[in-house]
């Protein structure tokens, strides 16, 4: 699941999830409600935390692409 895994990396980095908020340029209830599951993230968030975390997209949600 996504919001698991986004607090996993989240974790590894080292970061509250207030850091990761304003590294975002989002509200911290906004990144609360993420790693909760109760929303997602809007695109060019999840480009902002695929680079953070240094993966694709598809790293960031197990997906394996298409052969």
């Amino acid at each position: 699941m996504f919001n698991k895994k986004l607090r996993s990396y989240r974790m590894l980095l080292g970061m509250t999830q207030r850091e990761m908020a304003e590294h975002l340029g989002i509200q911290i209830r906004s990144y609360q409600n993420y790693e909760q599951g109760i929303r997602e993230p809007n695109f060019d968030t999840l480009i902002k935390i695929a680079d953070l975390f240094s993966l694709s997209l598809d790293e960031l949600f197990d997906r394996t692409p298409p052969k």
